[in-house]
């Protein structure tokens, strides 16, 4: 006889309930369902008649006894068919998968058929212009498969033997290890039933809306374990913990497994997902900080003297600019600075969330953009991540999500007194900011990014282009390996992050912060080498790092590159770099451009002392000849490195 699950009076069971009971013989009621049968509870009786009966019956009585305490106590017998080795319970998950990325994982891996999640996932992809359809496809067709493999990450699994599994019923427990019961909703023994008396019927859907399939011979019920979130954003290191999972039938038989769990820190981000999605379960829009941040922002009496404001994704596109501004300068003035400190292996991605990189002061590249990410995303700006190999950066997206300004978010907390800020762009009120050198600086360094990248990514993205129409048209194994392995080419050069369509529509949830973090930021607190009036540390070089060379590129045009930039940052063409309003800049002097209705340009070109040598059309003939050698030299340049 197995033992039984003794459940406290006035509780129920459930899937992934948590007022559950436990294995031990206590005070309660027996719950014959559990087992199914005719099995009842023993009947006890309030007296015993003692008197009248000899000693023969008494001792007869106590060996009675014993052999049902015995049989009672023994542990429940074998079953004819076992819990699979093969499948089970995943050794590594990662707390940020648990908690931002379960609701993608129900919605398109468990309970689904692949073929249908996939192309559920394709037709979003069609919702974007070229070549973001392009760029998030092949990171799809490159990664889901390879997802899909390694889910689910908990089920209970038996092998059916030659038999096969008629129609038993299973009620199936969970007990936890002692020290990392904090991690789960559990009762005070640890315990709580996953599947109660589950019929075993290949495509039965269980109380958790997942169904039972047949695979290789077993038997496969995903389960979901009952996480502590709060527990789980609190958690500093990997946590290995042990659990057992119990399984007893209605004919009384049983079975026990243990498992060993590595849990991994909500920093650090499985790399398993397609379009980066553990990044955009970092972003934390919601983050109880960022409203406290961002009226700081709209109270500065500099600001309201000048009638300036957060915008963000209500105001125009000069307004959406100056709003990245405000926040930029914002976090540098706080003394947050690029660290180029990275935690990261095959398997994931070490990064620090929303409140760490704010109130610790340092952020690499991710971590700067995920942060930046959260408050305009909070503003109502789109965003995503744009991850090209060993880097990160951020796109922030126009109201109709066609164009982009990128922003290189390492320039965070540096200053450049040397490039020019463009002034078109701000008002006179935030000109002398010694921090707008060092922003416009990013969104150069940031498009001038996505440009090479995307330079390196074309011809690998054309060809998966032309493979997936053959594909399509003739399907093999073959012609689906070659996708693969061009996908993987795209994805080589350049990813994109598409966090307001992980939030819209993938079901991708933010991490969230603990509750035991402080309601308010942190005071700015002075730290070594830091200027009182900008707050950012005066030992950060104050010029950009040295321009990599391009292969093929000669030093004298290294050279050349280096001495001059140029800028297309008002929400630039995402396919070929053009821009609506281009600045370029040197030592000896700058050009601004901006592009008017008809197609027509009109420049404005300075010197060094920021004198007008030339206001008009670039493209006139006669207007082209009278501009002075040194404008025209200016002129000459941009017209070689800057598409217009």
């Amino acid at each position: 006889m197995p033992r039984p699950i003794v459940r406290p009076s006035g509780q129920s069971g459930g899937v992934g309930g948590t007022s559950l009971g436990t294995r031990d013989v206590g005070s309660g009621t027996l719950d014959p369902k559990l087992f199914g049968g005719d099995w009842q509870p023993p009947q006890t009786e309030r007296s015993f008649p003692w008197r009248g009966i000899g000693v023969a019956t008494v001792l007869v009585m106590i060996v009675g006894i014993g052999f049902f305490v015995y049989d009672f106590a023994k542990p429940p017998a074998a079953s004819r068919w076992s819990m699979s080795d093969k499948f089970g319970f995943a050794t590594d998950v990662y707390a940020s998968s648990l908690l931002g990325l379960q609701k993608f994982d129900d919605k398109y891996i468990v309970g689904i058929e692949p073929e249908v999640a996939f192309a559920l996932l394709k037709k979003e992809t069609e919702k974007f212009p070229e070549p973001r359809r392009t760029i998030l496809l092949a990171d799809l067709i490159y990664k889901f498969n390879v997802l899909r493999m390694a889910r689910p990450q908990f089920e209970f699994a038996l092998n059916a033997g030659a038999a096969g599994i008629s129609s038993d019923r299973v009620t199936v427990v969970l007990s936890i290890d002692q020290k990392y019961r904090h991690l789960f909703s559990v009762n005070a023994s640890g315990e709580c039933i996953l599947l109660e008396n589950a019929a075993l019927v290949e495509s039965e859907q269980t109380g958790s809306g997942a169904r039972m399939t047949v695979e290789e011979g077993v038997y496969r019920i995903p389960v979901s374990l009952p996480w502590a979130k709060d527990a789980l954003r609190q958690l500093e290191h990997p946590a290995d913990i042990h659990v057992e999972v119990s399984a007893r039938f209605q004919d009384g038989t049983g079975h026990t497994k243990q498992y060993s769990i590595k849990v991994h820190p909500p920093t650090q981000i499985e790399s398993l997902y397609p379009w980066g999605m553990g990044f955009a379960a970092c972003v934390d829009e919601d983050h109880p900080w960022i409203d406290e941040i961002i009226a700081e922002i709209n109270n500065d009496p500099s600001l309201k003297a000048a009638s300036l404001e957060l915008t963000g994704g209500g105001g125009d596109d000069d307004g959406r600019v100056i709003s990245m501004y405000l926040v930029w300068r914002h976090l540098a003035r706080r003394g947050i600075r690029y660290s180029n400190v990275v935690g990261t292996n095959q398997e994931h991605q070490g990064v620090q969330l929303f409140h760490d990189a704010y109130q610790d002061k340092v952020a690499n590249c991710v971590d700067g953009s995920m942060m930046l990410a959260s408050i305009y995303g909070r503003l109502g700006l789109q965003c995503s991540l744009v991850l090209i190999p060993d880097h990160c950066f951020l796109a922030v997206w126009d109201a109709d999500g066609e164009h982009a300004i990128f922003l290189e978010t390492t320039r965070l907390g540096a200053t450049n007194e040397d490039f020019q800020p463009l002034e078109e762009f701000f008002p006179d009120s935030l000109r002398g900011d010694p921090e707008l050198g060092s922003f416009c600086e990013a969104l150069e360094l940031g498009e001038t990014a996505y440009v090479e990248s995307w330079e390196k990514a074309k011809d690998a993205a054309a060809q998966f282009n032309a493979r997936l129409a053959a594909h399509e048209q003739n399907s093999t194994p073959e012609t689906l390996q070659a996708l693969k392995e061009t996908a993987r080419t795209v994805g080589n050069h350049l990813e994109l992050v598409p966090i307001s369509l992980s939030r819209a529509e993938l079901g991708v949830e933010s991490i969230g912060a603990p509750t035991n973090l402080s309601k308010s930021p942190p005071p700015v607190d002075p730290v070594q080498g830091e200027s009182a009036s900008i707050g950012t540390p005066t030992n950060l070089s104050k010029s950009p790092p040295p321009v990599d060379p391009v292969q093929g590129e000669s030093a004298e045009e290294i050279q050349q590159r280096s001495n001059w930039t140029y800028n297309g940052f008002s929400f630039s063409d995402i396919d070929t770099g053009n821009a609506r309003k281009i600045l370029v800049s040197d030592g000896y002097g700058s050009a601004y451009f901006e592009k008017k209705v008809g197609g027509r340009w009109h420049a404005v070109i300075k010197n060094a002392h920021g004198q007008v040598i030339f206001d008009g059309d670039p493209d006139s003939e006669s207007q082209r000849a009278a501009i002075p050698p040194n404008a025209l030299e200016i002129l000459e340049h941009f017209e070689k490195i800057g598409p217009r």
